[in-house]
């Protein structure tokens, strides 16, 4: 099971997107998760926490991948990238 904190690439209607879990049900499994918003930028493909916080709880099946490291870039580091080897998640 995904510990709370931990970086996850989850699957909803056919997109994937960047988000961290933020608790788990321990009723039915499912695993509740804050999603980044994901942006083309001069550093390439970027992600950002929204203004808005984007919440949803999802069944563990829909989750693709734990992301290890994320790397802050542009001069405010609100901006994150993922490794090179996790970008082919997001095309």
């Amino acid at each position: 099971m995904y510990e709370k904190g931990v970086m996850v690439v989850a699957s909803y209607q056919g997109n994937n997107y960047l988000g961290k879990v933020i608790d788990h049900d321990e009723a039915d499994g499912e695993l509740q998760i804050t999603f980044m918003e994901q942006q083309h930028t001069k550093a390439g493909l970027t992600f950002k926490w929204p203004y808005r916080e984007d919440v949803l709880w999802m069944s563990p099946d829909a989750i693709l991948k734990e992301i290890q490291e994320l790397k802050p870039v542009g001069k405010s580091k609100r901006a994150f990238v993922v490794s090179k080897d996790d970008q082919y998640l997001f095309h």
